[in-house]
């Protein structure tokens, strides 16, 4: 390919990151030792993202994985979490495409417009400098926690409230930006690989 002069560097790749074991019971994973997981299976069961989710996750990638059943059925309902969350927000048709005014936001609407961009900037810089899958997607799961807390502390809307735009625009803001960022983890819960 460099003599066909497609690429500059001299090997395939201008990077390599070798990647650790899959350890199950104590010994490396492999056919020989009957010690696998077979993936038909776990995609079957979980679907491919709940699979991508656990082994990004469990492990930086340069580290081996302790397998863990537990730690995929965990992988499993924190999608289910947040697919909920997600899609109970769209279906409710509370989302707004309106800029948050900040000047007339409250002290939590503040709050968590900060904790949204610490979360895109710890994210992006985790994955961008040095594949560290498993601290974003934990920046993701402390997010959503934090969502989810919200949202079930949340006052319900009701006509008369004065305020009653500053939930939905909170909502709808964090919202589309945690569904956008599921998606590029995640880009099928519960499908098919």
């Amino acid at each position: 390919m460099r003599d066909l002069g497609l690429i500059k560097v001299d090997e395939p790749f201008a990077n390599l990151l070798t990647q650790g074991m899959v350890i199950k019971d104590g010994a490396k994973m492999s056919k020989s030792k009957g010690n696998i997981v077979d993936p038909d299976q776990l995609i079957e069961t979980f679907g491919a993202d709940t699979s991508r989710l656990f082994s990004l996750f469990a492990a930086p990638p340069e580290k081996d994985l302790e397998w863990s059943d537990e730690g995929v059925q965990g992988a499993y309902r924190f999608l289910q979490r947040v697919w909920r969350m997600v899609h109970e927000f769209a279906a409710s048709g509370r989302a707004l495409r309106e800029q948050i005014d900040l000047s007339e936001a409250s002290p939590r609407v503040k709050q968590i417009r900060r904790m949204t961009h610490r979360t895109i900037k710890r994210v992006t810089e985790d994955i961008e400098k040095g594949f560290q899958f498993n601290t974003a997607i934990a920046a993701l799961m402390e997010f959503y926690n934090a969502l989810s807390r919200d949202q079930s502390t949340a006052p319900p809307l009701r006509k008369k409230n004065k305020n009653i735009g500053q939930p939905t625009r909170k909502r709808s803001s964090i919202w589309s930006f945690s569904s956008r960022l599921s998606r590029r983890i995640c880009p099928n819960p519960f499908g098919r690989p």
